[in-house]
Formats: C-alpha cells, sequence, structure tokens
C-alpha cells in the first residue's frame, strides 16, 4: 500500500492535518475502532461521558472560524464556573486572585506574602527560576504557595516541583497584579483570568461529536489498526496486522515516547532519551447521580491532601443531553503513576468518600453508573531533561520527514485548539515541500 501523506492517529490533531490534507493523497490510521483519541465519548444508560473533560477556547480567529462552522452551530457557549474548594469554602478561579471567603488569618498569610513577593519582583533583576517551586514562590508569596499552588500541583504531578521546571506555566498559571489581589480579598470582581474564562461545548453527543464531524469529510480512514514499526530509511509503516503502507511524509500524533520507539532503525541513543521522557497519568472515575443540581459550577479544584482527587468536573452543567432528566454527573480526576496500576474498586470507594465529604454528593444519593477510564499519557511532565532532549528528538525526526504533532506528539501542555492548529500546520507545510 503507498500514499503521500500518512497520519498516525485519529485524535484531534490527527483528525486536522487530515482534513486540511483531504484533496490529497493521504491515509489516516488509528488503532482504536472509532476516531477522536482523548477527545471521545462514551454512552453508559443514558448518561455521556467524556474520556476526560475537554472544552473548546480560542485564540486563534481561523481555528474558531473553521470549527464553529463545522459544527453547525451545534456547540454551547459558556461563561466558565469554576471554583476551588478548601478550607471547607469555595472560591472562584483562580485562587490567587479571589481570596475573599477564606478564613482570615489565611487571606493575611496569602496577601501578605503576595506583597513581599511583589516587592522583591519588582526591585530585583528578574531571573530564570531553577524549579516550578520556586516560580511559584518568587511569583506568588509563600501563602498563596503553601495554601493551595503547592499542595494542589504535588498533587496533581505526583513529585517535588522542585523536579519540574516551569517552562510551561505562562499561558496556564494567571498571574494577577498586586491590584487583583486586592481586590480578590475584598471580593471585587477582577477581569477574566485564565485561558479558558469562555468556551464552547457540543450540544449533543459530548466532545465526540466534534471528531465525528470531521471525519465525516474524511473518506481515507483505516480503523482498528495499530503501528507495529516505523523504518525511516524506506519510509514504511509496519501496521499490527501486517500490512505496509510506503509514505512520502509521515504525521504521527503518537506519543512522542512511543513514536520513537517504533522507529527501529534509528540510532537507539534516541530511543534511550525517548524513556527518559515522564509522564503522569489519570483515572476517571465517571459518576450518574439520581439528583438533579448537584451543583451550579463546571468544575472544582481540591487541593487539601484529604481529597484522593485534584479535580471533579459536572458533565450535566455543559449540556442538558449528557444526564436524563432529574440527574447529575460528575467526572473525578486522580493522578495515578503510569506504573500504578488501579485497583478500581479501591478508587471508586476512596473517590466516593471525598466526596461525601465535600458535600458534593450524600451518603442517601443513588449512584446510578459508575465506571473508571484509565487515560495513560494525560500529562507531560517538564523535567530539567525536557528542553534538551525534546527539542532534539523531534527535530531527529523531522529529518526524517516525520512530523510529530498534537499534545503527545509535541510532547506540549497544550489545548484542543493547539492541536487541531498543529494540524494544520503540519499538513500546509508537507503540502508545499
Amino acid at each position: 500500500m503507498k500514499t503521500k501523506y500518512l497520519i498516525l492517529g485519529g485524535g484531534l490533531a490527527g483528525l486536522s492535518a487530515s482534513w486540511h490534507l483531504r484533496q490529497e493523497d493521504y491515509l489516516l490510521v488509528e488503532k482504536e475502532a472509532e476516531i477522536g483519541g482523548l477527545c471521545r465519548s462514551y454512552q453508559l444508560n443514558d448518561f455521556t461521558f467524556d474520556y476526560t473533560g475537554h472544552l473548546l477556547h480560542f485564540r486563534q480567529p481561523e481555528i474558531r472560524e473553521w470549527i464553529v462552522s463545522l459544527m453547525h452551530n451545534q456547540l454551547v457557549s459558556h461563561d466558565r464556573k469554576a471554583y476551588i474548594f478548601s478550607n471547607r469554602v469555595y472560591t472562584p478561579y483562580p485562587f490567587q486572585a479571589n481570596l475573599c471567603g477564606l478564613p482570615r488569618e489565611v487571606i493575611k498569610e496569602c496577601l501578605t506574602e503576595f506583597i513581599y513577593a511583589w516587592q522583591r519582583k519588582s526591585t530585583e533583576p528578574e531571573v530564570r527560576s531553577a524549579h516550578f517551586e520556586e516560580w511559584i514562590l518568587r511569583t506568588l508569596g509563600q501563602g498563596i504557595a503553601k495554601h493551595f499552588m503547592i499542595p494542589f500541583n504535588e498533587k496533581l504531578w505526583k513529585r517535588s516541583l522542585k523536579e519540574m521546571t516551569a517552562d510551561w506555566v505562562s499561558w496556564l498559571v494567571p498571574q494577577p497584579r498586586l491590584e487583583e489581589v486586592i481586590n480578590g480579598t475584598l471580593g471585587i470582581s477582577n477581569r477574566p483570568m485564565g485561558y479558558n474564562p469562555g468556551f464552547l461545548y457540543p450540544l449533543k453527543g459530548g466532545i465526540q461529536s466534534l471528531g465525528n464531524r470531521i471525519a465525516s469529510e474524511l473518506d481515507h480512514l483505516l480503523l482498528n489498526e495499530g503501528v507495529e514499526e516505523i523504518r525511516t530509511s524506506t519510509k514504511e509503516v509496519l501496521l499490527k496486522s501486517g500490512k505496509s503502507v510506503e509514505y512520502q511524509y509521515l504525521v504521527s500524533s503518537l506519543p512522542l515516547n512511543v513514536c520513537l520507539s517504533k522507529c527501529v532503525d534509528l540510532p537507539k541513543s534516541l530511543r534511550e532519551k525517548a524513556r527518559r521522557l515522564e509522564y503522569i497519568s489519570v483515572a476517571v472515575v465517571n459518576l450518574g447521580i439520581d439528583r438533579p443540581n448537584i451543583s451550579d459550577k463546571h468544575w472544582i479544584y481540591f487541593p487539601e491532601a484529604r481529597f484522593p482527587f485534584y479535580r471533579a468536573g459536572i458533565p450535566s452543567n455543559l449540556s442538558p443531553h449528557m444526564a436524563p432528566d432529574g440527574t447529575s454527573s460528575l467526572s473525578v480526576e486522580v493522578s495515578v503513576h503510569p506504573s500504578q496500576k488501579v485497583n478500581t474498586a479501591e478508587l471508586l470507594g476512596q473517590v466516593k468518600e471525598g466526596l461525601y465529604v465535600s458535600g458534593l454528593i450524600s451518603k442517601t444519593d443513588k449512584v446510578l453508573v459508575e465506571d473508571i477510564r484509565t487515560i495513560s499519557h494525560a500529562y507531560v511532565i517538564y523535567n530539567h531533561d525536557y528542553s534538551t532532549i525534546v527539542p532534539e528528538l523531534k527535530n531527529s525526526l523531522k529529518s526524517h520527514d516525520i512530523y510529530s504533532i498534537g499534545r503527545y506528539g509535541s510532547w506540549e501542555h497544550t489545548s484542543m485548539e493547539d492541536a487541531l492548529s498543529q494540524g494544520k500546520s503540519a499538513a500546509r507545510e508537507i503540502s508545499r515541500s
């Protein structure tokens, strides 16, 4: 089998690349029975759950215009309702700009230490933080670090924050001005902060409907077909079925470490470096509850150690079609080490107990459905090897006409929009070659 453009992986990046090459000689190969990658949804007794939370927020007008047009008015617009639950109270996201409502001693410590950090930052020369924890302390102060940033991130990343760089935080972690932190202590509203103050979500079918819509305009899809080997010297991919595909250009949205492991004829040293890439896995506990309106929020962060989960989303607040009338749904996220085997019964018990303690559900609520989906590559980790290893690996692949894209192909902490944009950019680049 031959094709000019071979795309591996049917997530948003691969779908976007295929869509932008749809007038060309292309083939999209996906190991699952359906497209979407992690942007998939599934039904469980009339509840719709996404594999993990996916919301559409746009910074690029051309990507927004494409997706909104493609979805034919099937997207619902939301103003973000994200909160933090700590000290037995809810405060709006981001924590650092919404301290009002917390215990007075917590507010005092957070505000005072932020002012100290702000003063030091204003008078000292700007230097690159040695690690993520240092960045937090320098930028937000010891109070906000102690009461939210450090416990939350250690729970999410399952490691000391000294083991990570801060190279990924610029667009993800809001950095309020002093005036805004003071406003937040007084309950005065600030400007919307963060990358997703507003977002879009499909009216029906969960996030899967986006991938389905893109795929509906594609003719050359090969599903249920995994990759066995990538032979860069002969530009050939051997599939699990035993078939082989020759290509001129390869676009891969496989996780970068997985893609390198498949490239059997690249130097062993590169594959060994790829094994040093780190990531965290996430177990998503999906629950259907026999009670409407369990919360008015879209998602809630839980920094405290007494809760096993770091975040809980309420999918039934994203669209009325996500749960049957008179019910609610929850998607609760728990970080796990990739080598950790999830004990389903134990994790369900821990999550439910945490939800009881938080008050999100009560022991009188009937749980109609419960399910756990584990996401292997959930978040890539910006460790201290990242800045040297990742560019070298991607450049090596590109020198063999392999374009590694998407959240895990590019090995970046990026959004759905970025995946769509990277697919478009890769398609344009190779079609002009």
